[in-house]
């Protein structure tokens, strides 16, 4: 088949409408028939096209069909819209549904007016192929096709009312003669980019009117519908070249890398054995370090020979806990008035009768070897708050204890409930104002002598 025949349509277009260059036209729409290599999303675009162009012919008076003769062509002007219509069914000359349709020796249909009236113009060859027919010879009533036509049905694209095609142009006469003067109606080619709203009567001057601007929007249309597919086209083929590069494995490799994959998951498996039983020797150990140092501090606290020097840290915001009442009471370690001495250790809060005054006070504590000392306890107790710079402002109290006071009996728990010493030892005030602290941080110094 020769695939410029499709394209005779629109270079007749053309020259009936004294275009200069009718194979630019030619170049810019593509017509369905003119490859079948396109891809099917192509090829639907390519019928779509081709329909908004069959739709403004069908609108045209006989006078202004694409193929200009006699009067004796037969040419309806009603427009049938045939819905979901069989390419095999449709003239490649008025793009309509085949009327009284003919079959040439070389296998094309038409119909009978449209190729009487093309051979006439145009010599007696094929529309489509260009093959020589002779009119008496060559031309044939397809009798079967026309059976086939009356046969099938179709929809009314004005009401949706489905019928068989040879009732429809009597059908669209109805809408045609029951229509209303000046009704609107949108261009054909509105689908393509014409936003031109005319009436019934306008139609087919608008059509005529402005067939070069509706010729450039499907060419457009095309344009752009093939630049998309130049895109997909390359994209595909970047994936076909990306595919290519994979060189599937060899049999012998897949079962290399299913060893080795086995041996290294064993080898984590192993290693993480390993470390879980490096953490638990690496957590013991902290214990016992630990716990080494608690020993060691035990030691040193035992051979203090009742003295102890405490630094309270942090000292402005142990007061801002005691008046919060976040927490009220602060307790040193304990130490030993010696090595198998009592155990003691100091208390601070604030007075309960004063809150400007801080209490200092000790506790007797409990130790393993209580059951080797004479108890209650009697001895001096010396307490002092050491300024740093200047020694003459470190306030200092003595005091004796006192058999007859719980404080001083032997403990029955961690430490006795019964603390001793001064609800009021110094002025908060004093400490803040008289430069007590470094770095916010109190001496305080307690001295234990057994009695």
């Amino acid at each position: 088949m020769n695939p410029l025949g499709p394209h005779k349509k629109l270079i007749t277009l053309c020259e009936s409408h004294n275009f200069s260059s009718p194979k630019t036209l030619v170049d810019n729409v593509e017509v369905r028939r003119l490859s079948f290599s396109v891809k099917p999303c192509q090829s639907k675009i390519q019928s779509w096209l081709l329909r908004n162009v069959a739709r403004r012919n069908r609108y045209l008076s006989p006078t202004d069909k694409i193929i200009r003769g006699p009067e004796k062509m037969q040419e309806s002007n009603v427009p049938m819209e045939l819905a979901g219509l069989d390419p095999q069914y449709e003239c490649p000359i008025c793009l309509s549904c085949l009327k009284e349709p003919l079959l040439t020796s070389c296998g094309h249909r038409f119909c009978s007016s449209c190729l009487g009236i093309w051979l006439e113009s145009k010599g007696e060859r094929c529309p489509v192929d260009g093959a020589i027919l002779n009119k008496k010879s060559d031309l044939f009533p397809d009798h079967f096709t026309r059976r086939e036509i009356l046969s099938r049905k179709t929809t009314c694209r004005t009401c949706k009312q489905e019928m068989g095609i040879s009732e429809l142009e009597e059908h669209m006469l109805v809408h045609v003669e029951g229509g209303r003067d000046g009704e609107d109606s949108l261009c054909p080619f509105k689908s393509v980019g014409c936003e031109a709203e005319v009436t019934k009567e306008t139609l087919k001057e608008h059509l005529t009117k402005d067939i070069h601007a509706h010729l450039n929007l499907v060419a457009s249309s095309h344009a752009s519908l093939k630049e998309k597919l130049k895109v997909s086209d390359r994209m595909t083929e970047v994936l076909a070249q990306e595919s290519a590069l994979w060189d599937p494995q060899e049999k012998g490799k897949e079962q290399q890398n299913a060893s080795l994959m086995r041996a290294l998951y064993e080898r984590v498996v192993i290693l993480e054995q390993r470390c879980h039983e490096q953490n638990a020797q690496i957590q013991k150990l902290k214990s016992e370090v630990q716990e080494a140092e608690s020993k060691v501090r035990e030691v040193s606290l035992q051979h203090a020979s009742g003295q102890y020097l405490w630094s309270i840290t942090e000292f402005s915001k142990k007061v801002e806990a005691m008046r919060s009442g976040d927490k009220r009471l602060f307790f040193s370690e304990g130490f030993y008035t010696s090595p198998i001495g009592y155990k003691i250790c100091g208390r601070i809060n604030l007075s309960p009768n004063n809150g400007d005054q801080l209490s200092l006070l000790i506790h007797l504590m409990k130790t393993a070897h209580d059951c080797t000392l004479d108890w209650p306890f009697s001895g001096r107790i010396h307490l002092a708050v050491i300024h740093p710079t200047n020694p003459e402002l470190s306030a200092k109290e003595t005091m004796m204890t006192r058999p007859d006071l719980d404080s001083f009996k032997r403990p029955l728990r961690e430490m006795n409930t019964k603390a001793f010493g001064y609800p009021q030892f110094i002025s908060l005030n004093d400490i803040f104002k008289n430069g007590f602290l470094t770095n916010d941080t109190l001496l305080v110094k307690i001295h234990i002598q057994r009695v």
